[in-house]
């Protein structure tokens, strides 16, 4: 069976009282690498060790830390960096380890990845019409935290009743408490809810199993393999409105 187009729409039921979101590739660009910027911090950090002794360190705790989300959880940074340091067979005194976890995480904001278009007046325009707003993040070297203040920056943090983020919950959206958590905030039923999402195996798959609908965002990512799973597939974030308007 092959997928829908982008834009194919299906029949909801029961009407629709909350959307929630995904972050990255659906709300903001997944960004531009920022794996230099990391080891420049380490280096500042930990002056006696070579750039390819470094990198390798990195590279492993990211492997470490792609081994442990398979599972539904996610590595932080504390725990990246105390893999990072193991690898080095070395360790820091408390106060530099602090220094360099805040370092780590705060690159996102020296770095910011640009909002997807449209997303102030979708948000605007679906909060006008009544619908509670949450968004559901797994997190990795950008903690909740992080994102919250990137989110104050941009002007969009008001529009969302809750955040929920995988740094902060404990599991990452390969569980549905991700999601039945999130609604439960929002004082919603699952199957009054819509998530919208560009990753098949967690927004869609995780989400229908939470008893979500959802909708496949395919303009950042590009991922088209879930779009027979979901409900919605949006080519574009501003196709949401009259989507929802007419189910």
């Amino acid at each position: 069976m092959s997928d829908p187009p982008a834009g194919t729409e299906r029949i909801l039921h029961p009407p629709i009282k909350a959307v929630t979101f995904d972050f990255w590739g659906t709300l903001y660009e997944n960004g531009t690498d920022r794996t230099s910027r990391y080891l420049q911090v380490l280096a500042a950090a930990l002056p006696g060790f070579a750039d390819d002794e470094l990198s390798a360190a990195f590279h492993s705790a990211e492997q470490m830390a792609s081994d442990v989300g398979r599972l539904g959880f996610r590595l932080c940074v504390p725990g990246r960096v105390a893999v990072m340091l193991d690898n080095l067979g070395t360790s820091l005194p408390p106060e530099p380890r602090r220094r360099l976890v805040l370092a780590l995480e705060n690159v996102v904001l020296e770095m910011p990845p640009p909002l997807v278009e449209g997303v102030s007046g979708v948000l605007a325009t679906l909060r006008d019409r009544g619908y509670a707003l949450g968004l559901i993040s797994d997190t990795g070297m950008a903690p909740g935290r992080v994102m919250r203040e990137l989110m104050q920056r941009d002007g969009v943090a008001h529009f969302f009743q809750h955040l929920t983020f995988s740094d902060e919950l404990g599991v990452t959206k390969r569980w549905p408490q991700a999601f039945r958590s999130t609604c439960m905030a929002l004082g919603v039923a699952p199957e009054e809810t819509l998530h919208v999402g560009d990753l098949p195996e967690t927004d869609i798959r995780t989400g229908k199993v939470a008893g979500l609908h959802t909708a496949l965002a395919t303009y950042v990512s590009h991922r088209y393999d879930g779009a027979k799973d979901a409900d919605l597939v949006l080519s574009r974030l501003t196709e949401l409105p009259d989507m929802l308007a007419r189910l």
